[in-house]
């Protein structure tokens, strides 16, 4: 995903007053003079404590105006009302794939673990792969994009064989999630993947990438992972925040997890 620099410019409680018009200058748009704000009076309220109070209200969208679209994102203006009713505008970007308010992706925590030896520390799996937005390599979870018509487990199952070659089940998949709501408009949903590396299929998985991808599959002993971030840190690599954040906490929670899913008969098989 792209990203973009994101700007605010209230202007409720002020008129603003442009001495020039705006100048368009490569696709972006620029003020050809200062301009000036003018202050006028805001919505109050008295209290019962005889202190004058800012009237508050649910802030929420009223237009959303494309500005440029290109193949597979587009950058929109967004006019909103603010908590204290000021008109305010935002710069995002959004997917040309999805519709607004439905959901654009998935991303998959993938452990693999062997049915037949519990002494073998599950592992996570990481993909690898360069990121033309960022000029580097990043360190992320698999992930892909929901086609239409695909439900987030079958999109999961798609991707899954896709980057890595291997197979699994969903245990269990998230509400709506975000990834960076103060740029853009994207909404994930993250599931949570088991891999039996003895499972017909999974002792030589085998990828399906197509032309322009080149990932390179990472499988990381759990208590390891945050050690193993740090040396692609080391190396002038960038990891997903999540993955991180996951770090944290999964060396601990992974063994619990596999143990509840291999009791829980209503886990969903792809």
């Amino acid at each position: 995903m792209l990203y973009y620099r994101s700007h605010l410019l209230v202007a409720s409680n002020f008129h603003i007053h442009f001495s020039r018009s705006l100048v368009p200058a490569t696709n972006s748009f620029v003020l050809a003079k200062p301009f000036h704000l003018v202050q006028t009076a805001p919505m109050c309220s008295l209290a019962g404590d005889g202190v004058e109070h800012t009237a508050q209200q649910s802030p929420h969208v009223t237009q959303i105006e494309d500005v440029h679209s290109l193949k597979w994102l587009k950058l929109q203006k967004i006019h909103y009302i603010t908590a204290k009713g000021q008109q305010a505008v935002w710069e995002r970007v959004a997917r040309t794939t999805t519709t607004e308010g439905s959901v654009d992706a998935v991303t998959m925590v993938c452990l693999l673990y062997s049915s037949k030896n519990k002494e073998i520390e599950p592992k996570i799996i990481l993909v690898k792969q360069f990121r033309p937005p960022l000029g580097k390599h990043t360190i992320e979870l698999p992930a892909g994009l929901i086609d239409k018509g695909e439900t987030p487990q079958q999109a999961g199952v798609r991707e899954l064989l896709e980057e890595t070659g291997y197979t699994g089940r969903v245990v269990s998949s998230s509400p709506v999630l975000t990834l960076c709501p103060g740029v853009c408009s994207e909404q994930i949903h993250q599931l949570m993947v088991l891999i039996d590396v003895d499972a017909a299929g999974n002792e030589k998985p085998k990828q399906n990438l197509q032309d322009h991808e080149d990932i390179q599959v990472l499988t990381v002993p759990v208590s390891q992972l945050k050690q193993e971030l740090q040396r692609q840190s080391d190396m002038g690599h960038v990891a997903f925040d999540a993955v991180w954040a996951l770090s944290l906490g999964l060396k601990y929670a992974a063994r619990e997890m596999i143990e509840a899913a291999e009791k829980d008969m209503g886990v969903a098989m792809l």
